[in-house]
């Protein structure tokens, strides 16, 4: 998604992290899901306020049944990061339902900004955790 909306690729050692819908159990404790870092709960929130304030980039496809949202951040040591969100073909839906756990694909990683990436504004808003286990909001 980055090489289509910014038109260049990223190098193969960008760092990165990405939270999958589909959770990942802890076999020696009951199979209970493994809880997800609060990274992912934070960077969900941003993309949440991104959207709600026009300050994001997207990429939809196949009739909008894929949908991919990103915003442009930095962490506190001043680098860039992209977050982001997607989901095709409401993937989520597949994902055994846990309570407070998030059902999209929501990962970031570190790279410089291109021109004509949309930076995320700076207000501080707390979303329901219905959008931020779900960060890809409707219009």
């Amino acid at each position: 998604m980055h090489s289509i909306l910014y038109g260049s690729f990223l190098g193969a050692d960008t760092y990165h992290d990405v939270h999958y819908p589909i959770p990942e159990v802890d076999t020696e404790n009951e199979n209970r899901p493994i809880r997800h870092h609060m990274q992912t709960y934070q960077f969900a929130n941003e993309l949440c306020t991104a959207q709600r304030t026009g300050t994001f980039d997207e990429v939809r496809a196949y009739n909008s049944k894929f949908r991919y949202v990103c915003t442009w951040h930095k962490l506190d040591n001043g680098e860039s990061i992209c977050l982001f969100a997607f989901d095709i073909y409401k993937l989520h839906n597949f994902a055994v339902k846990i309570e407070g756990y998030p059902r999209a694909v929501i990962g970031f990683y570190r790279a410089s900004k291109p021109e004509g990436g949309t930076e995320c504004s700076q207000l501080r808003v707390e979303h329901p955790d219905e959008d931020i286990l779900y960060p890809l909001l409707e219009a």
